[in-house]
């Protein structure tokens, strides 16, 4: 949503849409963050601690939930005093002037995308971090000492182990951007236009620098937003890969469509070639046509007659 916003151009932009886009969307990261914190805690209390587990109940849970979007919330609120509507540096037309939502550069901007940045992702990162490291650490022991079943330690570190590769997930895909935010607040990259082709003071040479630069930076920037629709892609997989029914049901349905496509295969070469299912056709009857003839037989040997020959079986037939 804050994409949509940012990037799109208005002739006469309302700031209150643009605030409130920027602090629900980077409300809902702030939560997400802090749900995973919140299975982590879950995690480490129940494998550590486990007979303090039993004192859990759902209205915890709900609280947590409760709890972590007041925090979402909190570690938001400054940019609805920085986000704004801004004069663009570009117009696509000679008479209008169009603006985009941005952050205002200096104090405002710096003081919103640091708190988001320590508060909403490095500090939930770092207590992640702790707490599944204590955990491995428990889980192992255990195991090692023969504590629990090696059985029931291997399915409890494989939870872990998706819990953990997820965390590492969604750092790979919002930690770049929320640092590319950071350096453009304190001004360590600019992504405004930075060239004058017509001062005379600086030359072509330099120019053409700046501008492979300035390219440079955009794409970086572009690179960074694209990371962060790559957690929507991860997790699926992610959830698919660790969860056993799912492969398992995923093998059958893959041996069911081969199956499927072999029969495919038989039935056009049937039709392709008509005499391969007359010589099978053909082989059955005469099977059966033995077999009856042999019948004929034994029942002449048990009624001590003489056996009736093939011919007669035959007509009889």
């Amino acid at each position: 949503m804050l994409l949509t916003i940012e990037y799109t151009a208005v002739e006469h932009g309302s700031s209150a849409v643009c605030k409130l886009g920027a602090f629900g969307t980077y409300t809902t990261l702030a939560v997400t963050f802090t749900l995973l914190l919140g299975i982590a805690f879950d995690r480490y209390v129940h494998i550590v601690h486990p007979l303090k587990a039993r004192y859990i109940t759902w209205k915890h849970s709900r609280n947590a939930v409760i709890i972590s979007w007041f925090y979402g919330a909190f570690c938001s609120s400054p940019f609805l005093y920085s986000m704004k509507y801004i004069k663009a540096d570009w117009n696509l037309t000679a008479d209008t002037e169009y603006e985009l939502c941005l952050s205002t550069l200096g104090v405002p901007f710096q003081i919103s995308s640091s708190v988001f940045l320590v508060f909403a992702f490095l500090v939930p990162l770092v207590l992640m971090a702790v707490a599944y490291s204590k955990v491995l650490k428990v889980l192992w022991q255990r195991s090692r000492s023969k504590v629990i079943n090696s059985k029931i330690a291997e399915a409890k570190l494989r939870a872990v182990k998706m819990m953990i590769v997820i965390v590492v997930a969604y750092f790979i895909s919002w930690g770049p951007k929320l640092i590319w935010i950071c350096l453009q607040a304190f001004e360590v990259v600019s992504l405004q236009y930075p060239i004058d082709w017509e001062s005379e003071e600086i030359s072509w040479e330099d120019n053409i620098k700046e501008e492979k630069n300035y390219m440079m930076l955009l794409l970086i920037d572009d690179i960074t937003d694209l990371f962060t629709f790559t957690s929507s892609i991860l997790n699926p997989v992610i959830f698919g890969y660790y969860n056993m029914s799912f492969r398992e049901d995923l093998k059958k349905c893959c041996n069911c469509s081969k199956c499927g496509r072999k029969s495919k295969r038989k039935t056009e070469a049937g039709k392709q070639n008509p005499y391969v299912l007359d010589s099978r056709t053909k082989t059955t009857e005469n099977t059966v046509l033995d077999d009856k003839i042999k019948t004929a037989k034994s029942d002449c040997v048990l009624e001590d007659r003489a056996p009736i020959s093939v011919d007669d079986v035959v007509t009889k037939l």
